[in-house]
């Protein structure tokens, strides 16, 4: 299986003799070294003795940690020294004889872990051109691995601040990419500005941004700073007066401004 930050893993290892089972007794906390591959190289992780003193099966338990990334690979996760550390703790037979702590490396290539949550890597700007009542304000959001987006608790936000009044980019499409389109529709009448306009952070509202081992999205990033976007702002048409002008004559252009 694939097992996502947060959550744990357990082993568990069971103790025969000649393929009778035999029932143990612990003390302390012993642990089994388990290697890992993570964003920056490899980590071991410790599994912990958690239960199962008194029978012939016992529990060691891992968590997944931020960064653990086996899902890359197709080996899973290792133990390369395959024997139970004890530390101060023991493990002994009904009889109170210590028992073997070595044992053959179990095959754990279908273990994977998933410790990578989703990154923003960029925020896409609306596209730079007049904006008039009624367009639409587009941003996008690209992530370091595809998303799926969740809306029946709520949707996603992107609040733009338009020169000093906030309004709401909503999430529109993307789900199953790894870029998202946010939309402030429709333009309202009393929208005005001409770069005075700030992108702000995505607020889930009750819905969820997640990969598809279900790692919540990390959300912060830097804001580009809005450039070109102009709206409701007078734009000038020019025109001139249809004819033929000869030497000397003028030719007049007149610019009328609208919104």
């Amino acid at each position: 299986g694939t097992y996502r930050t947060g959550q744990n893993v357990d082993l568990t290892a069971t103790f025969a003799v000649g393929g009778n089972n035999v029932n143990v007794n612990v003390t302390g906390n012993p642990t089994i070294p388990v290697e890992v591959n993570t964003a920056t190289g490899s980590r071991t992780a410790t599994a912990t003795y958690v239960t199962g003193t008194g029978t012939n099966q016992l529990t060691f338990r891992f968590t997944v940690e931020p960064g653990d990334r086996d899902l890359v690979d197709t080996n899973g996760i290792s133990i390369t020294s395959p024997a139970i550390v004890l530390g101060t703790g023991t493990i002994t037979d009904p009889a109170g004889n210590p028992v073997a702590l070595e044992f053959a490396p179990p095959n754990l290539s279908t273990v994977f872990l998933d410790g990578d949550a989703p990154t923003v890597t960029n925020v896409i700007q609306p596209q730079p051109r007049v904006y008039v009542t009624g367009d639409n304000l587009d941003v996008q959001v690209v992530f370091s691995e595809a998303v799926t987006v969740a809306t029946a608790g709520g949707t996603p936000s992107i609040p733009l601040t338009i020169n000093g009044t906030v309004r709401q980019a909503n999430y529109t499409a993307g789900t199953g990419t790894n870029t998202l389109t946010f939309r402030y529709t429709p333009i309202a009448a009393a929208d005005s500005a001409s770069g005075a306009i700030a992108i702000g952070q995505i607020a889930l509202n009750g819905g969820t941004i997640q990969d598809a081992n279900t790692n919540n999205a990390v959300l912060t990033y830097t804001a580009p700073t809005v450039t070109g976007v102009v709206i409701n702002r007078p734009g000038a048409t020019v025109a001139a007066t249809p004819g033929t002008y000869r030497t000397g004559q003028n030719v007049d252009l007149t610019a009328t401004f609208a919104v």
